[in-house]
Formats: C-alpha cells, structure tokens, sequence
C-alpha cells in the first residue's frame, strides 16, 4: 500500500480523477480509501516529515489515498509521472513508509476544530 496526496492546484486541475482513471485502465491496483482534508503547514510536517509542502497545504484542502495492488509504489510513480507531472503530489517512498504515510493521513485530526 502507498500514499498518493493532491495539493490545491493539482485537485483544481482534476488530478486526482485523471490518476484513479488510469490506475482502473493500466493497473491491477485500486483506491481503498480517500480522505479530503484541510491543512497547516505544522500538519504538513506531522503527515509528510518534509517542508516541502508547508506552501500548499495553505492554499487549499489535500485529497489523500490510499492505493494497494502489486509493484503499487513503481506502478504510481509512472502514472503520477505522466498524468500529473505538472502538479505537486505526494507518492510514498517505499512500501514500509506508505503503511506509516496512510496511518499518519487517515487518522489525522485537525487539533483546531473541536471545543477549546
């Protein structure tokens, strides 16, 4: 299993749909789950380990999911690459840090909602 996230301009973009259309087409892989979520850039570190997104994470809610199949990580990384190449994303480095990766996305909790 591995992590696929979409940033503001990439789900403005219809990222996303273009990626789940062709992992359906040219993959046994599939979507487990998925999870749209807002972020701040403290979240971004917390999910991602990286500064890296700390930029976008402001500019708009993240689409997250979760991919599972066989080569899943090579199978995405090819897809991302020519479908979604103009957009910032998000792929797992290898499959020990996408369980770890989706773990972090699915149960993160936005600290600021809720009664303070």
């Amino acid at each position: 299993s591995c992590l696929v996230a979409f940033f503001a301009d990439a789900v403005a973009g219809n990222a996303p749909m273009q990626y789940i259309k062709k992992l359906q087409k040219e993959t046994n892989c599939s979507v487990v789950q998925t999870k749209q979520l807002s972020m701040k850039p403290d979240d971004s570190m917390r999910v991602f380990y990286t500064e890296r997104y700390n930029d976008e994470v402001v500019k708009g809610d993240v689409i997250g999911m979760e991919v599972n199949g066989d080569n899943v990580l090579d199978l995405s990384k090819q897809l991302l690459e020519n479908c979604c190449r103009d957009y910032l994303y998000y792929l797992s480095d290898s499959a020990s840090a996408g369980n770890q990766d989706i773990d972090a996305f699915f149960n993160f909790n936005d600290v600021g909602m809720g009664g303070l």
